[in-house]
């Protein structure tokens, strides 16, 4: 997942260390998510989203995924189908199908 915390973090004339004590967090954990080295629990986007006034949909970005694709395409058992897609590809690689 990607974000846009550091711009919005600079906009506002921020450092790491404020954003994190506003926040309740570490700096480390504030450096991790603006690396996307870390994807915040759904309680901390929440804070992060209400601090910067925008919704956490314009904050945080999922990267295109094969296997989110493939489910949102599938119109009906798209779950299901996307689950054995995943368990027939682990079968293989591991020798079993």
């Amino acid at each position: 997942m990607r974000n846009n915390i550091k711009e919005l973090r600079k906009n506002r004339k921020l450092r790491q260390e404020d954003l994190a004590e506003k926040l309740g967090v570490t700096r480390q954990t504030i450096i991790a998510i603006e690396n996307n080295k870390y994807d915040p629990t759904l309680e901390l986007a929440m804070k992060i989203s209400a601090f910067f006034g925008v919704s956490v949909n314009e904050i945080f970005h999922l990267e295109k995924q094969v296997g989110i694709l493939r489910e949102a395409e599938c119109e009906d058992g798209g779950f299901l189908s996307y689950q054995r897609q995943s368990r027939n590809r682990k079968m293989q690689r591991s020798g079993r199908g």
